[in-house]
């Protein structure tokens, strides 16, 4: 995912290690470790973060501090009911003050039968 100024790419490696590569050469440089399920989804306009999520029953929205790899939590998605529920999907404006998420709910039903031969 390319820096909103064109310089640099985030890349996450194998072993889940986030880099920031400049894009005119030169050495990547590590920022910190993800969980092997977190995603890149954006940049923040300026540049200095990066913000990641974690799929799940809700979604976990962290952002990432370029320059010290500091990691906080920005925000917390989850639907009201939460039954069946995957959140995956996050978006933000460029200055982060709007922003969606969505998710798929998938729901089985169990039936059981008594009596059979």
């Amino acid at each position: 995912m390319t820096s909103p100024d064109g310089s640099q790419v985030a890349a996450i490696t194998q072993d889940y290690t986030l880099l920031l590569s400049p894009l005119q050469g030169g050495e990547p440089r590590t920022v910190t470790k993800l969980s092997a399920d977190e995603t890149v989804n954006q940049w923040s306009a300026d540049g200095r973060t990066l913000f990641v999520s974690c799929p799940g029953t809700r979604l976990e929205v962290s952002g990432i501090d370029l320059p010290s790899g500091a990691r906080r939590l920005w925000k917390t998605f989850q639907p009201p009911d939460p039954a069946g529920v995957r959140a995956s999907v996050f978006l933000a404006t460029p200055d982060a003050r709007g922003y969606a998420y969505s998710y798929m709910r998938i729901l089985d039903e169990l039936y059981c039968v008594e009596g059979l031969k």
